[in-house]
């Protein structure tokens, strides 16, 4: 695996452009970089043209950076940078002070995001994907993109084809100069967190290097608070994370006029494409910005100089426009690909009504209650539970309002708390009537993955409490950092460096994960590229399967049909993954399949199943199996004899 030189000097050369020919914050610049790659490569793969596309970009961007050495800066433009004893003096050539021009990528923002950038490669660059669903998903999605060069389609493996593929798309980008690695992956996502992580130091000088570190130590202990993880390819933190990043990048800089609201465009429209739930946040954002836009510059700044009204709301429009038809487009292409929807929401009012009537099912009446207890007594993570949070951070936003820097800006933070607030309250409906009409039977009542949901949002709840802080008058006040505290965030900073320098995955997963990929590497050598295989491991809650099911991909496997992985009698009452099937029905589904690969086979499979394998005493010792079929019945024989 080569370094991702290629791809972040690309980045560097957009960075230099938007420096030298834009008076926007170093900053926001990697954050607005990221976003609108994304778009780009987004609109690319709807189009059939993902790699050549993502090619073009990269050139573009070494380009980009090239090209603001020929040209002076416009008038209307930041300054050519010169010294105090050249003023008067002819302006020179741009050619002739490559040394200044190249120096703009020493400005805070853009240079903390390289520098981290590179840290988080050295540590990342070994990773391997170890939860269930960056096999069962966010990794196989990335792994089937790059094979193919273009978005998933409808004969692809993957069970979620429905899911929005932005970041995916950003680690494709990446992939394309390195070549293929769970590690560049989990890399390219840190970056993206990363890129929305830095517009937190917007307006911070160099001199403020401990406030800087601070802030972004901040942001990390938040991700562990929330039960986040930078080396991973999820999805659910970035949401907090861009939602917080374009609230920063509004208010933190006192500008607020229309080119601060058409550069969050990018963003936007690229939230919903991250996660469908992406929606909610976006249009919580944008609701916090047009609010502050329609309030006028008047209400926002003692002295103000803003655009007229009818501009003002033409860009609210924009922005709350950005991220519906993002989403629209998504829609159409799943509708047209004819894919379906993994978790339907469509209930009428009497479906909305019912739960909360006589009417309501015993699932119903189950799923309201475990809802209502976990939304007041469950931690979400390692926060408090989500009432509990809700209301702490309300308070929070409440408290800040009454220490703005002027009483626009303290009507600014009650009207962002209260926006949020009502976001959180239609997000946890959201959630609710997702257990209530989407999820199966078993995972609805039992509130599948709960607190993750939950910390998402308080994730991003979080990020604008950083931005109100921020924003006020305590935030520049040195006196606030005694010596004490300085020399905490060294020791701090040093030691999350150091941890993920020397970060190894536990020894158990990568001995597993080793196991795994030497049954699939052999598995790969023996079939046919589109081989069916029927994966076997007994008394497992699926992880060992799916992650079988990665490595062999994209050859089709038994999973995404929903076949049963565990054979035989329930191994235990709560076992609901075990399926009672007959020697006869199971020979009868094996017709159906090329192969069948045994991850984890016990005494208890081969008494009910031995029978149908041909010289049974070796078989045991086999795991990889070429079906046959023999007068009208399947037969298993061990593949490569």
């Amino acid at each position: 695996m080569s370094a991702p030189i290629l791809p972040f000097a690309s980045l560097a050369g957009y960075f230099l452009f938007l420096l030298r020919f834009t008076s926007w914050p170093g900053a926001f610049l990697p954050f607005f970089t990221v976003s609108t790659l994304m778009c780009l490569l987004y609109a690319a793969a709807m189009a059939g043209l993902l790699l050549p596309a993502a090619r073009c970009l990269t050139a573009l961007g070494l380009i980009a950076g090239i090209t603001g050495a020929y040209f002076p800066i416009p008038s209307f433009r930041r300054p050519v940078l010169r010294s105090p004893g050249e003023a008067g003096k002819p302006e020179s050539s741009p050619l002739s002070r490559p040394k200044e021009y190249l120096a703009r990528l020493l400005e805070p923002g853009t240079a903390v995001f390289l520098l981290l950038s590179f840290l988080l490669w050295l540590a990342f660059k070994g990773a391997q994907y170890s939860f269930f669903d960056e096999f069962s998903h966010w990794g196989l999605t990335i792994k089937e993109i790059f094979a193919r060069n273009s978005l998933i389609p409808k004969d692809s493996v993957l069970i979620c084809k429905d899911y929005p593929p932005a970041t995916a798309l950003f680690q494709y980008y990446t992939l394309i100069s390195t070549g293929w690695s769970e590690g560049m992956t989990c890399f390219a996502q840190a970056a993206i967190t990363l890129s929305a992580a830095v517009t937190f130091l917007t307006g911070l000088p160099w001199r403020q290097w401990l406030k800087m570190a601070a802030i972004l130590i901040v942001l990390h202990l938040l991700m562990v608070i929330f039960g986040f993880s930078l080396p991973s390819v999820y999805v659910d933190h970035i949401l907090g994370f861009f939602f917080g990043a374009l609230l920063a990048s509004y208010f933190i800089s006192d500008d607020r006029g229309p080119a601060a609201v058409l550069r969050l465009l990018p963003a936007l429209f690229i939230l919903p494409l991250i996660k469908a739930a992406g929606i909610i946040f976006a249009l919580t954002a944008a609701a916090i910005i047009t609010a502050d836009q329609l309030r006028g510059p008047g209400a926002r700044q003692p002295n103000p100089a803003g655009s007229r009204l009818p501009v003002r709301l033409g860009l609210c429009a924009l922005i709350l426009l950005a991220p519906v038809v993002s989403a629209k487009t998504w829609s159409r292409h799943v509708d047209k690909m004819g894919i379906s929807i993994t978790l339907p929401l469509k209930a009428g009012l009497a479906d909305i009504k019912r739960p909360f009537s006589a009417a309501a099912t015993e699932r119903d009446k189950t799923t309201l209650l475990n809802f209502e207890n976990a939304f007041f007594s469950k931690r979400a993570k390692n926060s408090l539970p989500p009432f509990f949070m809700a209301l702490l951070l309300t308070a929070l936003g409440i408290l800040l309002a009454k220490k703005g820097k002027h009483p626009g800006e303290n009507a600014w933070i009650r009207t962002s708390t209260l926006l949020t607030l009502a976001g959180f309250i239609a997000y946890s409906a959201g959630i609710l009537f997702l257990y209530l009409y989407s999820f199966t039977g078993y995972e609805g009542p039992r509130l599948a993955s709960f607190g993750r949901y939950m910390s998402i949002f308080f994730m991003a709840w979080a990020l604008l409490a950083a931005v109100f802080f921020l924003r006020g008058p305590a935030a520049g006040d040195s006196r606030l950092l005694p010596a004490w505290a300085k020399a905490l965030i060294i020791l701090v900073g040093t030691g999350l460096i150091l941890n993920g320098a020397i970060h190894q995955p536990p020894a158990k997963k990568t001995e597993f994960r080793k196991i795994i990929n030497e049954k699939a590497a052999r598995a790969l050598s023996l079939m046919p590229a589109g081989a069916r295989t029927y994966l076997v491991w007994q008394n497992d809650n699926g992880y060992g399967p799916q992650v079988l099911a990665y490595e062999l991909a994209p050859n089709p496997t038994s999973l995404p049909l929903g076949a049963a992985w565990s054979l035989g009698k329930p191994y235990s009452p709560g076992d609901v993954w075990t399926a009672d099937l007959t020697p006869d029905a199971w020979q009868k589904t094996l017709k159906d399949y090329d192969y069948v690969l045994l991850g984890g086979a016990d005494k208890i499979f081969w008494d009910r199943y031995g029978g149908l394998f041909e010289n049974q005493p070796e078989a045991r010792k086999e795991y990889f199996f070429k079906v046959t079929v023999k007068n009208g019945k399947a037969r298993l024989l061990a593949a490569g004899r």
